[in-house]
């Protein structure tokens, strides 16, 4: 039985293998919402077949606007599936204008190509695993996981893709995905493919052998140096600021003020920097997480912190524009992690390795079955499609 939501879907029932294998839709990410950046490494997938070339637009009634032309063409196919320019452009335009001030004009055509690339390559991987999906996935079982995405879709990511764009209807939104180049349905198409795609990855990329005593203490011994730490301590801290008074003398006794009411009335630290600290912990009554030898910049509180007795208020450190006062709650000297701490970490790190390996290996693999042709094969091609000029800039 199938269940209702996309949730309870398993990919393998369909295919009547064993064992469950959820296929839960990808939650909706911020940089896959038009207008809003997709973060990634630079860089492009090589050794890619080139095996189409990129088929010409058909004749329009009337000539279409630069922006249009931009988001129809195809950039990149992945087996019989295509890439259009408008599943790119919207995110990378939108990254661009915000930035608009920090690109020089003469730049931005390069700019706006590398960005564009970045992202290609990551809907490239999507393709190639969407692809790979549909040739194992049973034709007859097909439209029952797209209804149930179509379900995720419609009930939450719409919701989101409204709030995003700030508008109230399906109308409006239909409008405002036109004018970045999409669309309601491409929208869905796209959540479709990244859905399916995410748990396809899982499943063929996931790792059930246990992890060995002697391979994790293979792994502690040849990454000894991950597990070596500098000295560290906690402290609290209490600060002042002169350009907050109206002399140096003024944010002096407001310090020395402060001082005595910890030292001679026992008042608590972190009740006096709650009230009177100056610095930017005073809301955590001064505390101050694990620091280590060399990471401040300030010389004198980083020797302070590590020559002072553990619990002694110190005497009042006075720097150009502030004074303060502070306490170490506690210190760790330089060492190392052992094995037997460091146990549930090496096992996080093995898995992390295994994975990323077996990923490695599966994306290999799928490039090597199924053809790829990007516009940036022909680089004379990618420059004039990208230009300033189509772009409509």
């Amino acid at each position: 039985m199938i269940s209702k939501t996309i949730r309870g879907l398993t990919v393998t029932a369909l295919l009547g293998c064993s064992g469950p294998a959820p296929l839960a839709a990808q939650g909706p990410l911020a940089h896959d919402l038009p207008g809003v950046a997709r973060p990634g490494p630079a860089g492009f997938p090589a050794g890619l077949p080139t095996s189409w070339s990129t088929p010409a637009l058909p004749p329009a009634a009337a000539p279409p606007t630069p922006q249009l032309v931009e988001a129809a063409q195809i950039i990149a196919r992945v087996g019989d599936e295509i890439i259009q320019a408008g599943d790119i452009t919207a995110s990378v335009d939108a990254l661009m204008e915000e930035n608009r001030d920090r690109i020089p004009a003469e730049h931005w055509d390069q700019q706006r190509q590398v960005l564009i690339q970045q992202s290609l390559k990551r809907a490239i991987e999507t393709k190639l695993v969407f692809v790979d999906a549909l040739r194992t996935i049973p034709p007859e079982a097909f439209p029952n996981v797209e209804e149930q995405v179509n379900q995720q879709f419609h009930k939450e990511y719409v919701k989101i893709l409204m709030e995003s764009l700030k508008v109230g209807s399906l109308a409006e939104l239909e409008t405002k995905l036109s004018a970045n180049g999409s669309s309601i349905e491409r929208q869905r198409q796209n959540f479709l493919e990244r859905s399916l795609a995410a748990q396809w990855v899982r499943q063929n990329t996931k790792d059930d052998q246990p992890i060995g005593h002697d391979e994790m203490v293979r792994h502690y011994q040849e990454h000894t140096k991950d597990y070596e730490h500098p000295a560290r301590v906690k402290w609290q801290q209490l600060t002042v600021y002169v350009s907050g008074h109206p002399d140096k003398e003024s944010a002096y006794q407001k310090i020395v003020t402060m001082g005595n009411e910890i030292l001679i009335e026992k008042a608590d630290f972190a009740e006096v920097a709650r009230r009177q600290s100056e610095g930017a912990t005073a809301p955590q009554g001064g505390q101050r997480d694990w620091t280590t030898r060399g990471a401040l910049k300030s010389k004198l509180l980083d020797e302070a912190l590590f020559s002072l007795p553990v619990g002694r208020l110190s005497p009042i450190l006075e720097e150009k524009d502030a004074f303060h006062i502070v306490r170490v709650l506690q210190r760790e000297p330089a060492g190392r992690t052992s094995f037997r701490d460091a146990q549930i970490e090496i096992r996080g790190k093995i898995k992390n390795e295994r994975r990323e390996a077996a990923r490695q290996a599966y994306f290999e693999r799928l490039r090597k079955e199924i053809r790829v042709w990007t516009i940036f094969d022909d680089p004379v091609a990618s420059r004039e499609a990208f230009s300033s000029t189509s772009a409509g800039r």
